[in-house]
């Protein structure tokens, strides 16, 4: 198996994903609401998933599609997650009842990437990158290094080590 230094990205940068690609957010906390929103501001589709839904105002005045309903991240190509913990990952992606849950991934089109920017432990992200292939989808766990600030359109100094596997043909 081929592994790959990490490697630090601009924050700016959409990684040379196409312009009509979009882009699912899922944990838009301070530091999430920030990247979507400059993700936003680049002129990319973002759907915001949120579970409360007294901030779909604020997310729309930011650029964002607040939803509430993860079925609607089901044909993004990208999903990125900004969330606190290796239990929250495993939530929002799969459901805490395994196969069959709620999570977005199980919906999920093949061929879609998670982009975990979240800090999680190697055997979550191992164990994420099992289930994901097991979908047909990729998996790539790039967590921030930074706060809300460093990331502000006015900084944009914030890095992330961005460490995957190649995505088979098979997806």
């Amino acid at each position: 198996m081929d592994t790959f230094p990490p490697f630090a990205v601009d924050a700016s940068s959409t990684i040379g994903l196409p312009e009509q690609a979009k882009i699912g957010f899922v944990g838009l906390g301070r530091m999430g609401t920030v990247m979507a929103a400059n993700l936003a501001a680049r002129g990319r589709e973002v759907i915001a998933y949120v579970r409360h839904p007294d901030r779909m105002h604020k997310l729309a005045a930011l650029g964002l599609t607040p939803t509430n309903d993860n079925a609607d991240l089901f044909d993004c190509d990208v999903v990125v997650s900004m969330l606190p913990d290796d239990d929250a990952v495993l939530d929002a992606s799969f459901g805490r009842t395994g196969p069959g849950g709620e999570g977005f991934a199980l919906g999920l089109r093949r061929g879609a990437i998670h982009l975990s920017m979240s800090t999680i432990g190697t055997a979550t992200a191992s164990q994420l990158a099992r289930e994901h292939a097991r979908h047909g989808q990729g998996f790539v766990a790039a967590p921030v290094f930074g706060d809300p600030s460093a990331i502000s359109p006015n900084r944009r100094s914030s890095s992330a080590p961005i460490l995957g596997m190649p995505i088979s043909s098979s997806c």
